[in-house]
């Protein structure tokens, strides 16, 4: 029985954590869920047309057609000039961004701006990213988060399916992470 077990969970969660792909009636166009919604509208990559839209899948006539690993994913997201913008869930008001194998950093409270380079790692198929820098002073993650965390945590219009923890310089950072356009 642990033998079964234990492969079933590893493809729930590759499963759980892929991204999904739509497409219309012809199959002619596909878009990429970015994994934010807004009302009934979700966030997606028009693939053709290198564009983010807000899209009404059943007014749009769209069905899932396949979904992405999150190393395809992510790999798709960075290649599109798209980042990740992390908004702080925490009373002390920071933002960060993910982009180009960079990481920066804007404290509000204490009053600092930084840009760190980052590697990506994609050895973990359970999280979308992790991220680190060659000094170790920053580690953290971005993993996806059910709707119903993302609205106790997120206060915005835009409803995330990402949260991102990170550690820099011996504090936790923890945000709602939104996937934005240059």
């Amino acid at each position: 029985m642990k033998r079964f077990f234990i492969p079933v969970i590893f493809l729930f969660s590759i499963v759980s954590f892929s991204q999904e792909i739509y497409s219309g009636e012809y199959n002619t166009k596909f878009y990429l869920f970015l994994g934010s919604y807004q009302g009934v509208d979700m966030k997606m990559l028009d693939t053709m047309h290198k564009t983010v839209q807000w899209i009404n899948i059943d007014s749009a006539n769209l069905n899932q057609v396949g979904i992405l690993s999150p190393v395809d994913f992510i790999k798709t997201i960075l290649s599109n000039q798209l980042y990740f913008q992390v908004n702080s869930i925490e009373q002390s008001p920071w933002t960060a961004q993910i982009k180009d194998n960079s990481f920066y950093i804007n404290d509000l409270q204490n009053n600092f701006t930084k840009e760190i380079p980052i590697h990506i790692n994609f050895n973990d198929p359970t999280i979308y990213l992790s991220f680190e820098d060659d000094n170790k002073n920053l580690k953290g993650l971005i993993k996806r988060i059910s709707q119903e965390e993302s609205n106790s945590l997120c206060s915005s219009e835009e409803i995330p399916l990402w949260k991102t923890t990170f550690t820099f310089n011996n504090r936790t950072y923890e945000g709602c992470t939104y996937i934005k356009n240059n």
